[in-house]
């Protein structure tokens, strides 16, 4: 089965050729391994059967790498300025850093079929990439997530991804620490790397989770609906989007019964995981007001 393989440049996503490269290079570093969330483990060291996992956002992945309609045909510059190459297969996209080791760019004497139509050794002058049976990151297009060993390649290759290993600035700390939501007793010099990157994960998750709940709030604002909830771990940045009390059904938990409870109620909505939609879908009568990323609202007719 042929299988294009792509590359990127610096600048240009280039189409390479239409092989069974699968045949050479079909290392799969997710089979059968233990998924390590990198954002809760920063330096965590992997075991052999282990692999680290992001779950990515759309901002995160060049859309290149996925949508591969306008990838342009491969010139010899291209060739020499690749810096990884990747393919498709399924649901999930296969990528192997070019290295500057693997340009071979030196003579070769090679054994081949001359123009006399014998078998002889001419000089090879034309550049040369060296790729393995080597998989350093896979992206995982269904479920949004990105898989891999070594944080470095993923930088290299997504600089994006560099926000989940960044320190959180004094300024940015100084911000979180008067925010009035959270207690915080501590001062910037006596943290070290290791807290200041956990920091700016939690700001940088905060504003991710802002970004979507606020249309939630404004609904139930400009509607006068209350907003109840379940399983939700984020509660203090719905507090502060909704200005009211919020119920979390700590106690009850999301089942069928608890959200029919909730539906019932007047003039409330419900915001449910995606994830957790299944368990209802189905076996409840309710209106879906919104579906965001992560979060569906919902109300009772």
């Amino acid at each position: 089965m042929k299988i294009s393989l792509f590359g990127k440049t610096k600048n240009d996503f280039i189409r390479i050729l239409d092989e069974n490269i699968s045949e050479f290079w079909n290392q799969n570093i997710i089979e059968k391994a233990k998924e390590i969330d990198f954002t809760e483990n920063l330096n965590y060291k992997l075991e052999e059967n282990e692999v680290f996992f992001i779950n990515y956002k759309d901002e995160d992945i060049d859309d290149g790498f996925i949508n591969t309609t306008n990838a342009n045909s491969i010139k010899i510059d291209d060739f020499s300025n690749l810096k990884v190459i990747y393919y498709k297969l399924g649901d999930l996209i296969y990528f192997q850093r070019i290295l500057p080791s693997a340009l071979i760019t030196s003579s070769w004497l090679t054994f081949v079929t001359l123009d006399t139509g014998k078998k002889g050794v001419k000089i090879d002058e034309e550049p040369r990439i060296k790729f393995e049976n080597r998989t350093d990151i896979i992206l995982d297009t269904k479920n949004q997530k990105i898989y891999f060993k070594v944080f470095n390649d993923l930088e290299k290759v997504f600089p994006n991804f560099s926000k989940y290993y960044r320190e959180a600035s004094e300024k940015e700390f100084n911000d979180f620490k008067d925010n009035k939501l959270l207690k915080v007793n501590l001062d910037f010099k006596d943290l070290g790397k290791r807290q200041l990157t956990k920091i700016a994960q939690i700001i940088d998750k905060i504003g991710y989770f802002q970004d979507n709940i606020k249309d939630y709030k404004k609904y139930a604002k400009d509607y006068d609906y209350k907003i109840s909830s379940f399983n939700m771990d984020r509660k203090y940045s719905l507090l502060y989007y909704n200005d009211e009390l919020v119920d979390y059904n700590t106690k009850t938990g999301l089942s069928v019964d608890s959200v029919k409870e909730d539906l019932a109620k007047k003039d409330n909505v419900i915001i449910i995981k995606n994830k957790e939609m299944g368990e209802i879908e189905g076996k409840l009568d309710y209106d879906v007001i919104k579906v965001g990323r992560r979060y569906t609202m919902i109300k009772g007719k």
